[in-house]
């Protein structure tokens, strides 16, 4: 087998090609929060995002342990202020 010598500055743009293709197909990570009282609905791009809005106690749970409740895509997040589900926006 022969191995293919290509140029640093070729590998780059093909890294940076494979990459964008690779983040079109998956999407874009979506935390959508549902209020049940007032049923109102926000979407952040991550979980640190919701705590920048809001609080803790507005949202019924700790940064900490909603990031390792919404670890997977559609994990989900359910208490009697909110639900929060973790999915992904398809372009």
């Amino acid at each position: 087998m022969q191995v293919k010598i290509i140029p640093y500055k070729s590998y780059l743009v093909f890294l940076q090609k494979y990459f964008v293709m690779e983040q079109q197909t998956k999407g874009i990570k979506i935390v959508h929060v549902h209020f049940l009282h007032g049923h109102k609905n926000y979407y952040f791009g991550s979980v640190s995002a919701i705590f920048r809005k809001f609080s803790a106690d507005d949202i019924g749970i700790s940064e900490i342990r909603l990031r390792h409740q919404l670890t997977n895509d559609g994990n989900h997040y359910i208490n009697k202020k909110v639900v929060i589900i973790r999915s992904r926006l398809i372009r």
